[in-house]
């Protein structure tokens, strides 16, 4: 069995926008380097490690230095198979063979606990990759990380969103037995800098009320988006002002704000990743595993899956040190979902505190400072 155990980034150019053409959707590809700061989440998303081979190949490897201590990791790149060897034998340096390609030191920063090799360039790859290998673990494996991506817009019913899409590959190539993963900047944002931007890519996603299969390119120069008619249930959340992003196995969901709170979807068991109301209500926080957030769609039936208000005002309360206290206020949606005011900083009013006695006669009193 094949293990490829590097994921390559691909993104969707600032500069290119998706065209619509009668029942399909297609995205042009570019490539650019990786911004540590705006795709710092994608970037840590498209990491994966490798585990060695239980016992070293039969086969001679080429060109091969002679090893103290190594273990042996399988590799596939496009069509291709590499054997890399990573040998330890020297606590204070460490080297990289990979086959047909070359033998990389190991550099490792000062307080740093990782050695980096490279960037190394797999042959007919789209763009390098650096490999690094953290000193002390055992048994050691190799974490591979693209340099690159590739940038672009896909048009909405409601504007642009930037989408991405990593594959499961050395040489940057999509190979379409293997998982992937998109990225998308549905805040418009600019940024790939948090994890609720990121997804398994889905079989199939709703865009605007429109469902469409998804492909990628093998060689990472488009992804279509293809007009599909898929049986479904209807999701009704009783509120008009509502927009989410909701996924399944299958499926991931750009629910936008429309008059009624419902929309139909493929059937399937999901969870809500995120959402917002109209107003000055931000993005509603997303408790993993939380009972609310979940849902079922059912074949021609409507799901009732109450959300929005009227809200309720809570708080939590959390010993913070000897005498001292923190104090979290929530806002509850009629589902149980949170929902964080969007407060101005220079505008807006921070909140009053007033501390009262068993009387309630006030003891003190004060207001809270953002951040």
């Amino acid at each position: 069995m094949k293990f490829s155990p590097l994921l390559a980034v691909i993104l969707l150019s600032s500069l290119a926008c998706s065209t619509l053409s009668g029942e399909e959707m297609r995205v042009p590809l570019t490539v650019r380097a990786i911004d540590k700061e705006k795709d710092g989440c994608l970037n840590h998303y498209a990491n994966l490690d490798v585990a060695p081979m239980e016992s070293a190949p039969e086969k001679e490897l080429k060109d091969a230095p002679k090893f103290q201590k190594p273990f042996y990791y399988q590799l596939s790149a496009g069509e291709r198979d590499f054997i890399a060897v990573l040998d330890v034998g020297d606590a204070a340096k460490s080297t990289l063979y990979i086959e047909n390609v070359g033998v990389f030191e190991g550099k490792k920063e000062e307080g740093d606990s990782d050695f980096q090799f490279g960037p190394v360039l797999f042959p007919d790859a789209l763009t390098p990759m650096k490999v690094f290998w953290r000193a002390g673990s055992s048994p050691p494996r190799l974490k591979f990380s693209p340099t690159h991506c590739a940038a672009g817009k896909l048009q909405l019913p409601d504007g642009e969103c930037t989408v991405a899409f990593i594959a499961k590959d050395f040489s940057g190539y999509f190979n379409p037995t293997l998982p992937a993963v998109m990225a998308l900047d549905f805040e418009r944002s600019g940024r790939f800098s948090c994890s609720k931007n990121i997804f398994k890519l889905p079989k199939m996603m709703i865009l605007g009320g429109t469902c469409y299969w998804i492909s990628l390119a093998q060689n990472g120069s488009e992804a279509v988006f293809q007009k599909a008619e898929e049986p479904s249930g209807v999701l009704d959340t009783e509120c008009p002002g509502m927009s989410l992003v909701a996924r399944s196995d299958q499926c991931l969901a750009l629910l936008l704000t429309n008059d009624s709170g419902q929309w139909k979807l493929p059937a399937g068991q999901y969870d809500l990743h995120t959402y917002r109301l109209s107003g000055k209500l931000s993005n509603g926080s997303r408790e993993k595993n939380a009972s609310w957030s979940k849902f079922e769609i059912t074949l021609n039936k409507t799901a009732i899956h109450k959300m929005g208000p009227p809200l309720k005002l809570g708080y939590v309360i959390k010993p913070n040190g000897p005498g001292v206290v923190s104090i979290d206020f929530q806002l509850l949606g009629k589902g149980g979902e949170t929902y964080a005011p969007a407060l101005d900083r220079e505008k807006g009013e921070a909140p009053r505190l007033t501390i009262f006695d068993e009387k309630g006669t006030p003891l003190a009193a004060g207001k809270f400072e953002f951040g």
